[in-house]
């Protein structure tokens, strides 16, 4: 009985830890889970930091203090976030409201284009979007608080995430320095380099994807209203919205834009626009998107695409967008594990060797 029993007690204390370790891990999804909306503007605010870093950078190079390097940068960004809405938004909510009046015109319009035409009469794809627009606009005046509580809400989540992203620029680098002191003193050094090349890469993809956005924007906004179309401010908005997400974003906003030049403005309007879509694309495709790639990620494209998927699998829209800069940080993370296992293992076979020679 007495060589049985310390073995019993050991195996009731495993089996207490395991529950308590799974009872944590509960408690952790489930936290993370109610606290998603938090985490999401948190992880927002950081990205946005990390992409007005390079410029808060540049200004504390010439002699600025961080502060006001901080304070400069969100200024001139908040000038220009108003100064477009002053200029763009009049414009934008008028065309928009008389796209939007006008689309079931559009619908029927768009039914003459062949590959609409057999796709709505294989699947109805018309008759369900007039249907969805029917329900949509029978029910604008009953949730009308929660439209409100909506817009309330993105007001609270924009200004938090600004909030977070100026105080983790002006004191992210102290807690950062505070939590070095978890790490041996020997290690220190090595896991701060490793953090700034992270953020570099995360904050340089960030920033070059926005560049690109807005470029194919202005591109096919120019384009537009050169061409005549109505409603060039709020499409070269959708596509430089869309330009964002990786991979499908322009292609889904440029259907969506030929599509409604198409309607507007007629096949010829329409077959320029697609025919600039598909020379910019190219360029962007063969230019601008490898600087990026180059200088930030340096991504295998079969481990963009995976990255791609798993992100909007856990988390739609924002996982599409998150994932490729978080898999960047990542790829950094193991490429400096693999290299410090080299050296380990070069220096082991250097120790073998030289006391290989010491006993011959």
């Amino acid at each position: 009985m007495n060589p049985s029993q310390p073995a019993s007690r050991i195996t009731i204390r495993n089996t207490w830890l395991v529950l308590v370790q799974v009872l944590a891990l509960a408690l952790l999804v489930l936290a993370t889970w109610k606290l998603r909306t938090m985490i999401a503007w948190v992880v927002l605010g950081v990205f946005l930091a990390l992409t007005f870093e390079p410029a808060v950078f540049w200004l504390t190079r010439h002699r600025w203090k961080r502060g006001w390097a901080v304070f400069a940068v969100f200024f001139l960004g908040l000038v220009l976030f108003v100064g477009l809405i002053a200029a763009f938004v009049p414009m934008l909510s008028a065309q928009a409201r008389e796209l939007s009046a006008r689309g079931p015109e559009l619908l029927e319009r768009a039914r003459e284009l062949p590959p609409i035409r057999w796709a709505d009469e294989n699947f109805q794809i018309l008759e369900k979007a007039r249907t969805s627009v029917g329900d949509q606009a029978s029910s604008v005046a009953q949730p009308a608080l929660a439209v409100a509580g909506g817009v309330v809400h993105a007001i609270a989540g924009a200004i938090t995430i600004v909030v977070l992203a100026i105080f983790t620029l002006l004191f992210g680098e102290q807690v950062f320095d505070s939590s070095l002191r978890w790490f041996p003193l020997q290690r220190r050094a090595r896991a701060k380099e490793l953090a700034i090349r992270m953020s570099k890469v995360v904050s340089g993809y960030v920033a070059g994807t926005t560049i690109i956005a807005a470029i194919g924007g202005l591109v096919i906004g120019t384009t537009l209203a050169i061409l005549g179309v109505p409603y060039f401010v709020p499409l070269g908005f959708l596509m430089m919205i869309l330009g964002v997400v990786p991979l499908l974003g322009t292609t889904i906003a440029a259907v969506i834009i030929v599509g409604i030049t198409f309607a507007t403005s007629g096949s010829t309007a329409a077959l320029v626009c697609t025919g600039v879509y598909l020379v910019y694309q190219q360029i962007e495709n063969h230019l601008l998107q490898p600087v990026v790639q180059t200088r930030t990620l340096k991504m295998n494209p079969l481990l963009i695409v995976l990255a791609l998927l798993v992100g909007t699998g856990l988390a739609g829209v924002l996982g599409a967008l998150l994932a490729l800069p978080i898999a960047g940080a990542l790829q950094v993370l193991l490429e400096d594990i693999l290299t410090r296992r080299s050296e380990r293992g070069a220096a082991g076979a250097d120790s073998i060797g030289a006391s290989g020679q010491r006993d011959g």
